[in-house]
């Protein structure tokens, strides 16, 4: 959405907080709200003037508030919703004629179709196998979000048709992440060296002593590359050469400052800086992940997810693609645990971190 928290009707979301919260806790949230603004024209100051839009940034308050005023926007469309029916199938002429295959179209289950809504923060996406529910959708949400002042950002408003022989998707990125594992691995690459490049200066710092550069590396250089890892879906090659052999590489560029022609082996390197490799971080933080996805509740979109994705499908002839589902099962089989005892043992999130950590 465009400017969304500064588009917030402060008058609108007191009167549905009356329903909601106690007087006192709704006087507490109104005095928030009631600030004064000026404008700043070469450095002299406007007089003070009072607004009833836009909620207040820089705290959790105006989160909160905002994902509230947001889940009453669109309230009204969850008891509307079209019915998921065999019929409902993409067959519609704006889909390309080279994407209609046999195998294309995203796996229908035998309970219901795929349909899943995802909301965080201002941004709204849907993953739907009914065309006709995307179409209703995209009709029906802007209504109801201009309602409330709210406009939809058509510049960043992205759509995907996801098939087999269609790579367009892979360029999406969603939360900062791309939702293919390849092109958001090779984009925080990018975004890791950028990053070592503006510490360099510390980094090169002689007197610093290597616990200390080390620690500059964990805090604001390794964050940046594992954010959003436990959903990657990595091959062994990934994993254990592309992504290990990079950290490698700038603990060696940045950390112990290993210049040609010196040499330092592998195994040194981990020694000297006593860092763990990534890809066991990564699995890690992947079954922990699940975990947490196993204990959600059966109507988070994330539990969803799973649920699709475990569904038995007929597959196409060829090797099998390397999926997050297949990785996490191999996880598992490391430790010696089959899928339904996963789903026991995780509901004891003590006992699953555990079994992790061990």
């Amino acid at each position: 959405m465009s400017k969304a928290f500064d588009s917030l009707n402060r008058n609108k979301l007191l009167h549905d907080l009356q329903s909601t919260i106690s007087p006192d806790e709704l006087h507490i949230i109104a005095v928030l709200l009631n600030v004064s603004l000026s404008v700043e024209y070469h450095q002299t100051l406007s007089s003070e003037f009072a607004t009833d839009t836009g909620a207040p940034q820089g705290d959790c308050v105006s989160a909160n508030e905002f994902t509230y005023y947001l889940a009453k926007a669109l309230h009204p469309l969850k008891n509307h919703q079209i019915p998921n029916h065999p019929d409902a199938l993409p067959t519609v002429p704006s889909i390309p004629a080279d994407h209609l295959t046999d195998h294309n179209y995203a796996i229908v289950t035998e309970k219901e179709q795929i349909d899943i809504e995802m909301e965080y923060a201002d941004d709204i996406g849907k993953v739907t196998s009914d065309y006709r529910a995307l179409q209703k959708f995209k009709q029906t949400v802007p209504t109801e979000l201009e309602k409330r002042d709210l406009v939809i950002n058509q510049d960043k408003t992205e759509q995907f048709t996801i098939t087999r022989s269609n790579n367009e998707w892979k360029k999406c990125k969603y939360l900062g992440s791309m939702l293919d594992t390849s092109e958001d691995i090779k984009r925080r690459k990018g975004i890791s060296i950028s990053a070592a490049n503006k510490l360099r200066t510390l980094f090169c710092h002689k007197k610093l002593t290597t616990q200390t550069k080390m620690s500059a590396f964990t805090t604001y250089i390794e964050p940046i590359f594992l954010y959003n890892c436990e959903l990657w879906s990595l091959t062994t090659c990934q994993a254990e050469n592309s992504i290990d052999a990079f950290q490698r590489r700038l603990l060696r560029t940045f950390v112990l400052n290993v210049s040609w022609p010196e040499i330092v082996k592998n195994a040194e390197v981990y020694q000297k800086t006593n860092a763990v490799k990534w890809s066991k971080r990564i699995k890690s933080r992947r079954l922990k992940w699940l975990g947490t996805v196993l204990r959600a509740n059966s109507s988070t979109p994330m539990k969803k997810a799973l649920e699709y994705a475990n569904t038995k499908y007929q597959r196409p002839r060829g090797k099998p693609t390397t999926t997050w589902l297949s990785v996490v099962k191999n996880d598992l089989k490391t430790l010696n645990i089959e899928w339904d005892d996963a789903i026991e043992i995780a509901k004891n999130t003590k006992e699953w971190n555990i079994i992790i950590n061990r």
